[in-house]
């Protein structure tokens, strides 16, 4: 498992402004600092991080990537338990971490054009196509079950229809996807692009979840972790059918979609610089 140190506290969106450091000393580098928002950090063996390496440079020039082991002297990790009952992201305090010096990627101050490529490329996955087909289905499940008004929620024509309307956002997105990752020609740069499916795939992912609660209706007013449905923590039955939990929590925890990866309006202010010139 790896883990990607790039946020901080106070250098989240704007990471040219990362603190943490790596100062040359034989054939090591020492790290220092803190990150923060590091997902699954606390099960991940190594991780790639964001350092700087040159206070006089250009703050993004002076910025380099090195991979280190997170069990090393010096690395302490910490659970930031969230909202929804779970703990997915982590705090990273690095200490006087002692990094062979081959472990930097690429020339001391290649870090911001790297980290740049790396987001792009996971700001495409990130409109998580899978996931969204898989959430269209459970939907389904849940409202075919769920009863209003003597009729189950499927056969709710208002509800049928939003259903259908997001299934159809889900396929548009899936074509525009595919049409980055087969580098089909376009006017406005892969970045630009990369933004716009960053923005579209989050906050549909969050509409697809609201679904899910809406299909719920007052059974989402009781929040079950995802992994108690496997667990000793939850007994199905005809009240809290094994379809309730993780619906509320996904729901609470979706709310850092449009955060994570690069806030919406950094995304929007890409867009309009790259693809428009504004």
């Amino acid at each position: 498992m790896w883990a990607q140190g790039f946020s901080e506290p106070g250098a989240g969106s704007d990471l040219a402004s990362l603190r943490t450091s790596a100062t040359l000393d034989g054939d090591h580098y020492l790290v220092n600092g803190q990150k923060i928002w590091t997902t699954e950090a606390g099960q991940s063996d190594w991780g790639f991080f964001l350092v700087r390496t040159d206070n006089t440079a250009k703050p993004q020039r002076g910025i380099s990537m090195i991979v280190l082991d997170l069990k090393s002297p010096g690395v302490t990790v910490r659970a930031i338990p969230t909202i929804n009952g779970e703990c997915s992201t982590w705090e990273v305090f690095l200490e006087d971490v002692h990094v062979p010096k081959g472990q930097m990627i690429g020339a001391p101050g290649s870090g911001w054009d790297q980290g740049k490529f790396l987001l792009s490329n996971e700001r495409t996955a990130s409109s998580d196509i899978e996931k969204s087909w898989g959430d269209l289905k459970r939907i389904r499940e849940i409202a075919s079950q769920q009863r209003r008004n003597g009729r189950s929620v499927l056969d709710d024509p208002v509800f049928a229809a939003r259903l259908q309307e997001a299934e159809l956002m889900v396929q548009a997105l899936e074509w525009s996807v595919l049409r980055v990752l087969l580098e089909a020609p376009s006017e406005h740069p892969v970045a630009a692009r990369a933004s716009v499916l960053k923005v579209r795939g989050s906050e549909l992912q969050q509409r697809l979840n609201e679904l899910m609660v809406q299909a719920l209706g007052a059974r989402s007013l009781r929040v079950y972790r995802r992994d108690e449905a496997f667990g000793d923590g939850f007994h199905a039955n005809s009240l809290w059918p094994d379809y309730v939990p993780g619906v509320t929590a996904d729901l609470l925890y979706q709310r850092a979609l449009t955060i994570y990866g690069g806030a919406r309006e950094v995304q929007k202010n890409i867009i309009a610089k790259l693809a428009f010139g504004l």
